[in-house]
């Protein structure tokens, strides 16, 4: 039953996701990472930029040294470093709380990356004292205020998640931090309901009831912030629930009946994407009715702080299911496994001496350990599986926005579970990495979103075939195939892109097609992207994705930086008329009709794109020797635009022709023509045929090449009946043509 068209909304939907960590404000206090007032401020300019929607990466807990806001502590706790510690009540009525905190916030060093971890830290240590102050009159003058009141409210509303969050952090505190599973008494621990469980409740009554305030406190600051950006911003928000739960924390010592701890999610190798074997660190689920109660409260919890839309991590695994690995590698699990049949025999027989080992430090056999819910091949109960747990979603009330980045045969269970909730006659989104890709899902007005998520190669990698260390090994074809689709003006003679040509004018020729030439009911991108089309912060591409080397660690010492890379201060975004740069950029309301340069001619030796021109336009132009002079402001290897109508005021130089401004001249087509033969030292001629440029036989054509700056009059009726000769030296700097061709009125 795929006949409906479902759709909330007949507008496209500009999104940006958010990492909160990431931000930097010259106009908010910085303790170390950006928190809900440098949220405040990214959310302001998304406004007035034109963007509908801001879509916030993970705000749930993590662990101390974890940076990725997907690996999280809790399936319900907000992480304590977003505190804007100057909007506690406690803390604003107190001026030497406030004085602490200027003073620390002065004392630290601008800096390019993150320290949440010290900020937390910082934040937890104050809102102790802020706690004493709330504590006193409750405790002790038994003051019942609109705030006590409140902060009882919350207690008693969240029952669920609240009590066991909270004594988890005060038993870690016991136990000096250490995980769970290496405390001696561990086991006294496992039953929430048992009295050693309550007996230590009530000696820790206040450290229990301190770690409820700070989850009560971020509430009311993340509600806050989403009424503002409702309220006064016109903006949307949503945010995003991560794949799991680390096996330290509440959960994992506590629900025993709901996750099963001894394995974790992850991921095989992506050797051709340069991911390594990926330990997530997450619990699997044990399914059943108390898991998918438990689940489904967690997206109504962050309804309830006002996020308008939930978006279900790792969708792929999700309804296509997860694949698990060992958390340890024990001696029961090294007996299933023939050491002569592996493909590293000598590592398990090592093994095979130990009693157990931890999984991450040996990859190779927790590799060989893995195991799909679903062996590929088994698609039907795939499928079945995919379609059952959609319906216990809608049962719960849930309609998740599904990312379904992944390996192809997930991603279609994962498709189908959508289409399915679709013809149900529910609004629901996809998160797709390649919108204009054949999809069933197609018919679906307004589903389909762009995302290029925290997770996927960036732009900058795919174009220069690079991520971090890694040769992605990308073909040519893949590479061209994607510029022409963005209508940047470049063909395989060009590729694989070197650094420099990642310029500010790159990023905005690829971002306004990607915004203004998807068919995608929502495109998405990472914040920081915007920061590439800055020309004093483009830096390479350093700003494309949320975290800048995918497959890398999580952890704050990972030498790649991944995850912790701030950026510039917001502010800077408003330099220079930026923010009506992007505004047009990102104007959706204003399509771009082309589908890119179409493909005219390749056989290996030459190649020739084209693409119509409808109305006039700026052009992307890549910046030679030849047309430098005519950018002064650019680099060779970087891009431009050349307006189309600013062309036509000024004198060209055309072949034959002494005075080109008599001309009328009506621009009708944009052609690129490559020699693809690098290794000859030597001119070859090439005929093009233009039948897709709208030439007519009573018509003179000039050609003008922007990229070598020279001109040329054509005939129309020998171009009809005898194409376009070109000659081009692959091996030299003019490999290229790019004409724009104008029609003589």
């Amino acid at each position: 039953m795929l006949n409906k068209i479902i759709s909330s909304k007949d507008e496209k939907i500009s999104s940006f996701w958010i990492f909160i960590d990431s931000l930097t404000s010259s106009e908010t206090k910085s303790l170390g990472a950006g928190n809900i007032a440098t949220l405040r401020k990214a959310a302001e300019i998304l406004s007035k930029i034109g963007v509908q929607e801001a879509s916030i990466l993970p705000i749930t807990s993590r662990a101390r040294g974890i940076a990725s806001s997907f690996s999280n502590d809790s399936a319900y706790a907000i992480d304590p470093s977003i505190l804007n510690l100057y909007q506690v009540s406690e803390i604003k009525q107190n001026n030497t709380f406030m004085n602490i905190i200027d003073r620390i916030s002065l004392e630290l060093p601008d800096s390019p990356v993150s320290h949440a971890d010290y900020q937390r830290a910082i934040n937890i240590s104050i809102m102790r004292e802020a706690y004493e102050t709330l504590s006193v009159l409750l405790r002790t003058h038994k003051v019942f205020s609109e705030r006590t009141i409140a902060f009882e409210n919350f207690k008693k509303e969240n029952q669920h998640w609240l009590p066991q969050y909270a004594t988890f952090n005060a038993l870690k505190k016991e136990h000096k931090d250490l995980p769970w599973y290496q405390w001696e008494d561990k086991d006294n621990y496992r039953n929430f309901n048992s009295s050693q469980i309550q007996d230590f409740i009530e000696q820790n009554s206040y450290e229990v009831d301190f770690w409820m305030y700070i989850q009560f406190e971020l509430s009311l600051q993340v509600k806050d912030f989403n009424n503002y950006a409702k309220t006064d911003l016109n903006l949307e928000t949503e945010t995003f629930v991560g794949v799991g739960i680390s096996r330290d924390s509440a959960e994992g010592l506590f629900m025993s009946e709901l996750y099963d701890d001894s394995m974790q999610i992850g991921c095989y190798p992506e050797p051709e994407n340069g991911y390594p074997l990926q330990l997530w660190g997450f619990i699997s689920p044990i399914p059943g009715s108390k898991y998918d109660d438990y689940n489904a409260g967690r997206y109504n919890y962050l309804k309830s702080l006002g996020f308008d839309k939930i978006v279900g991590d790792h969708g792929a695994g999700m309804f296509g299911g997860y694949t698990t690995f060992p958390f340890e590698i024990t001696e029961k699990l090294l007996l299933t496994v023939d050491p002569e049949k592996s493909r590293f025999p000598e590592l398990f027989k090592t093994l095979a001496n130990r009693k157990f080992v931890n999984a991450g430090d040996y990859p190779a056999a927790t590799e060989a350990l893995g195991k799909w819910a679903f062996n590929p091949g088994d698609e039907e109960n795939r499928h079945l599986n995919a379609i059952n747990v959609m319906k216990e979603f809608i049962k719960k009330g849930i309609v998740p926005i599904v990312e379904t980045v992944g390996d192809y045969n997930r991603r279609i269970a994962a498709e189908m579970a959508v289409a399915f909730a679709a013809s149900q006659g529910f609004h629901i989104e996809t998160m797709r990495a390649i919108p204009w890709e054949s999809s069933h899902l197609n018919m679906f007005l307004g589903l389909d979103r762009l995302a290029l998520t925290h997770d996927m190669p960036s732009f900058s990698n795919i174009l220069t075939d690079k991520r971090g260390p890694h040769e992605l090994g990308q073909s040519i074809d893949n590479i061209s195939g994607l510029v022409q689709r963005l209508r940047v003006p470049l063909t395989k003679a060009d590729l694989p892109l070197r650094e420099e040509n990642l310029s500010a004018s790159l990023f905005r020729i690829m971002y306004t097609n990607l915004f203004r030439g998807s068919t995608a009911g929502v495109v998405s991108m990472p914040f920081a992207s915007l920061f590439n089309t800055l020309p004093k912060h483009a830096n390479n591409g350093l700003y494309q994705n949320a975290n800048v080397l995918p497959g890398t660690g999580g952890e704050f010492d990972n030498p790649m930086r991944n995850w912790i890379n701030r950026m510039p201060a917001l502010e800077y975004l408003y330099e220079d008329n930026h923010m009506e740069t992007l505004r047009t950029i990102l104007d959706r309301n204003n399509p771009i009709l082309s589908d890119g340069y179409q493909s005219l001619y390749d056989d290996g030796h030459f190649q020739a794109i084209g693409s119509k021109i409808t109305k006039p336009t700026d052009v992307p132009v890549l910046i030679t020797e030849s047309n430098k002079n005519l950018f002064p402001h650019h680099n060779i290897g970087e891009f431009a635009f050349w307006p189309i109508h600013k062309i036509l005021e000024k004198e060209i130089c055309i072949e034959g022709v002494e005075d080109s401004l008599s001309l009328s001249l009506v621009p009708i087509y944009e052609l690129i023509v490559s020699n693809l033969n690098k290794s000859k030292d030597e001119t070859s001629w090439k005929t093009i045929q233009l039948n897709e440029a709208g030439i007519r036989a009573d018509k003179d054509y000039v050609f003008l090449d922007i990229r070598n700056n020279e001109a040329y009059v054509k005939n129309g009726l020998q171009l009809l009946n005898e194409g376009l000769t070109v000659g081009l030296n692959g091996n030299s700097k003019r490999h290229t043509h790019h004409f724009v061709v104008f029609e003589i009125q």
